[in-house]
Formats: C-alpha cells, structure tokens, sequence
C-alpha cells in the first residue's frame, strides 16, 4: 500500500494476472483442478499493477506488463509484445437488498505471448451472485482468448455452486461449456463437470474428494472421467 489516496496499491515485479474467478494457488480455489477458463487466461505477469478503490463499490486496476503468458521472461528482441490490461470491479450496495454484496469483475488484456508474433486479446466478465437459499451460492464466469493475427478465438462459460453444509463440509460444483476455436481438426467443443466435496480436518489442514467429468462433441474423441483426492496444509 502507498500512502496516498484511498485504498491504493502498487505491485511492481512479477504479479498474478487482473482477471479470472480462480486462482493460482490451488488451495484458494474450490477445486483440486482448474477450469477450462483458466486455461486460456494469462496467470502471472511481469512488470507493474496498481489497484484504486474509487468507492465502497468501485474498484479498478490497471496493469503494464512484459509478456501476457506466465514464463519468466527478460529483456528480448521482440520489443513490441509489451502487454496492457483494466479491470473493473463491482459490488452491490446495502440498498440493492437481496442483491447486496453481489460483484461483478470486467476485465480485458492485450499483448504478445512469449516468442508470439500475433498479440492476443483476453476478455473476462465474472459474477459473484447470493442466492436467496441458505448455505448456497454462485458464480458465473466468461472467458474468451483471440489470437489477433489468426482469429482464432476460444471462448468457456462456466457456472459455480457451493453449498455450505457445515462448518466443516463445503460442497462445490463446477460446470463450463467449451467452445474451441473455429470448426476443423483438431478442435474439441465440450461440457466439462466438476464436484468437489472440501472437508476441514482440522485448523489449517482440508482434505479434498473429486470427480471431473468431460463430455466431448465429436464422436471421435473418447470422454474423460477423473477423480482427485488431496490434503491442503495452510501455515
């Protein structure tokens, strides 16, 4: 935090990315696994971020980064893959009543990847929603990746449920619909089904159980079935 105006903060170095409904660390997500969104995001960047909070309800970030991907990168002959990025982020007051505490995040990057010639576009509109049943609520996230150069563009809406059962018993959902990139070989649009039941051992330790499903449109390919089991020790 800089002492200057309200709620201000600068990152400078290497910072997670302004946009997505989950997270890098793995322990801060509801799942064991990532969604498909988060596969076509960028997730760390190097270079500068500021954070301003404009009120109780507004917040915005601005970004200035080396590369949109995640590799560790210096100073390279390709001086133009200099990436930008804005987020917008939203909560509903008090006064909106069953909405209030709502939040909506709107962000969009531009820049090159590592080695990349054609820039890439990210665009990323999530929400956060209150559910009028007790213990259950939800998220809608949607992501789209396109390639300047070729047009490419992949695009997933995924949908986010959790129910608080007991103080130790979370049980989350995740589905996400998956459109990849423009008809031809080697494109797979799918469903992708995720439920995680999240149990607090104890203080500090979670264990995981949890299933993916992946239902593929085209025939050729073969559906996947997963389940993940793991331990989370936070200290």
């Amino acid at each position: 935090q800089v002492p200057v105006g309200k709620g201000l903060s600068v990152d400078v170095g290497r910072f997670d990315t302004i946009l997505g409904m989950e997270s890098i660390d793995a322990n801060r997500n509801p799942h064991y696994t990532h969604s498909n969104g988060y596969a076509i995001q960028p997730t760390l960047h190097e270079g500068l971020k500021t954070s301003y909070q404009l009120t109780d309800n507004v917040g915005v970030s601005l970004l200035l980064a080396n590369t949109i991907d995640a590799a560790n990168n210096g100073a390279a002959s390709n001086t133009d893959r200099k990436t930008y990025g804005l987020a917008l982020n939203l909560t509903a007051p008090d006064s909106m009543g069953q909405l209030s505490g709502a939040t909506v995040d709107i962000a969009y990057i531009n820049g090159h990847p590592n080695g990349g010639a054609d820039a890439v576009q990210n665009l990323y509109v999530g929400a956060s929603i209150p559910l009028p049943v007790d213990k259950l609520s939800a998220g809608v996230a949607w992501d789209n990746r396109k390639e300047n150069g070729s047009g490419n563009s992949d695009s997933v809406v995924g949908l986010y449920l959790e129910y608080a059962h007991s103080d130790k018993l979370t049980l989350n959902s995740r589905i996400e619909r998956v459109n990849d990139g423009p008809k031809g070989a080697g494109t797979v649009d799918a469903w992708d089904i995720t439920v995680t039941a999240n149990y607090a051992l104890w203080a500090g330790v979670t264990s995981r159980l949890e299933y993916r499903w992946t239902i593929k449109d085209n025939a050729a390919d073969n559906d996947s079935n997963s389940i993940y089991a793991n331990l989370v020790y936070e200290f």
